[in-house]
């Protein structure tokens, strides 16, 4: 589960696209992710911002070249790791995600 900064959860039994504007990405669309919609009144988001996915028990996250980028702090880290775009990162428990001004914690369940 990814929990936001503002309360909110993302249960991690799918693939998502998280963006502001996620619903016409490919993934979405083909039915192999579904969407999380950020509001985002600062333009800090992109369309298409990341790929969460979930595969055997693991999880990976993907920036989608997103313009401002996505960045991840492992557990016990105090600087935030920017991705590589496309190349799936896999986050443990604990793990940080910044997209934007936004945090999330990834949980295991």
């Amino acid at each position: 589960m990814l929990v936001g900064d503002d309360g909110s959860r993302i249960e991690l039994d799918h693939n998502y696209i998280l963006g502001r504007e996620p619903f016409e990405h490919p993934d979405v669309t083909g039915g192999t992710a579904r969407p999380f919609l950020f509001l985002d009144t600062e333009s800090e988001i992109s369309r298409a911002h990341t790929r969460v996915s979930v595969s055997s028990g693991q999880v990976t996250i993907t920036d989608l070249k997103s313009a401002n980028g996505t960045y991840i702090a492992v557990p016990g880290a105090n600087e935030w790791q920017g991705l590589v775009a496309h190349s799936p990162t896999p986050i443990e428990p604990g793990t940080r995600i910044l997209i934007g001004q936004r945090t999330f914690v990834f949980h295991a369940s």
